[in-house]
């Protein structure tokens, strides 16, 4: 199956042994302060994820606090892709601090105090002469009883005249309890004109959580995808393209004796001739909640 090497370690993308290491589960006290909280991203932009060389792209940050907490500051990073310049704040929550007008690189916004949950930022950002599929990604920081917490890392492909294909990751509870399940929608959609001629999606859950069926008409069921109890990294495949934009929706349980904060990533795999493409990658985090 054209799937089975995208789920080996050897070709998936750099971010997953990174980032493996950040599914917090099983440690930490129960109800610890820093497992009721978290902070989960979402990028935007005007258009259709296209930008022109020499033109500036607004973009847009969201932030949205997941459970019940409180913070003294947050500091949020955001990394522009070479080439590109930083052209000052357009709208939204104004930061204490923001990065000078002409900043390339790493951009660094940062608040003094807790602001007011869910806030948007928007900043300006000039486009180099390229004809590439650009990366932005992004993640925000914040103190809990002196302990440092991340956010999730957000990222969005932008596109000069390419096909390409964005995820999400909806989840109506914003919390999860141990030993309850919970449904996860994993929206797709395609910019551009290509129609792929399949697509897969790879999902990488938190350390023992275990995946527990598709839900009947939750989206387009996939072809392929993982038998019950299935753990760790879960494929899903169609061979014959799915409308877009388009959803599927599966259960999935979390141990009793899950504690601190769960993450997801996932991320879809798809081609148009042999060469195979990835889309942006999807993070979520979820505070644990007793008794929810």
């Amino acid at each position: 199956m054209w799937l089975d090497h995208a789920a080996g370690v050897t070709d998936q993308p750099e971010w997953i042994q990174d980032n493996l290491a950040f599914c917090l589960t099983n440690t930490g006290a129960p109800q610890d302060p820093g497992e009721r909280f978290a902070i989960n991203i979402k990028r935007t932009a005007e258009g259709d994820l296209s930008y022109t060389p020499g033109e500036e792209v607004t973009i847009t940050l969201r932030l949205e606090q997941y459970g019940k907490g409180d913070i003294s500051a947050l500091t949020l990073k955001e990394q522009l892709p070479e080439g590109w310049m930083y052209r000052g704040m357009a709208s939204g929550s104004l930061p204490d601090d923001y990065p000078a007008d002409g900043t390339s690189g790493e951009l660094i916004f940062s608040w003094n105090t807790e602001p007011e949950f869910p806030f948007e930022i928007s900043y300006l950002a000039m486009a180099p002469v390229s004809d590439e599929v650009q990366l932005f990604t992004g993640v925000a920081s914040y103190p809990v009883l002196g302990e440092t917490f991340f956010s999730n890392e957000v990222q969005t492909q932008f596109r000069r005249y390419q096909t390409v294909l964005e995820t999400d990751r909806v989840i109506n509870e914003k919390h999860y309890a141990s030993g309850q399940n919970l449904d996860i929608t994993i929206p797709f959609q395609r910019f551009g004109v290509e129609i792929p001629l399949v697509l897969g999606y790879v999902e990488i859950l938190p350390d023992g959580w275990v995946f527990k069926e598709i839900v009947e008409g939750g989206g387009i069921e996939p072809e392929v995808f993982p038998k019950a109890n299935a753990t760790g990294t879960l494929e899903f495949a169609w061979f014959s393209p799915p409308p877009m934009p388009g959803s599927f929706t599966y259960r999935v349980y979390a141990p009793g004796n899950a504690t601190g904060l769960a993450r997801f990533y996932g991320y879809g795999l798809y081609r148009f001739t042999d060469r195979q493409f990835f889309t942006a990658r999807v993070e979520t985090v979820l505070p644990r909640i007793q008794g929810a």
